[in-house]
């Protein structure tokens, strides 16, 4: 599916210097998932809860390498 219509954003706390790591889009049925800075690049769309999951732990533990972000069971993430 092509993402390249879709209404990317950025973190609220994304410094805007160029040197964001990702942006996100809500699609109907997933959330894409991009490099900011190679917007023509691949992105991965997860199921709507997973990239939930993923928020809460950042906003409830900061990005500690130790976070675990589980797909529910029989969904997978899709590369595009």
């Amino acid at each position: 599916m092509d993402h390249h219509d879709a209404h990317w954003f950025k973190s609220s706390h994304s410094g805007g210097s160029g040197t964001e790591c990702l942006e996100a889009a809500h699609l109907s049925l997933s959330t894409a998932v991009r490099d900011s800075k190679a917007l023509d690049g691949p992105s991965i769309d997860v199921p709507h809860a997973a990239w939930a999951d993923f928020v809460r732990a950042i906003q409830d533990e900061g990005f500690a390498s130790n976070a675990r972000i589980r797909l529910p069971a029989g969904q997978t993430s899709t590369r595009r």
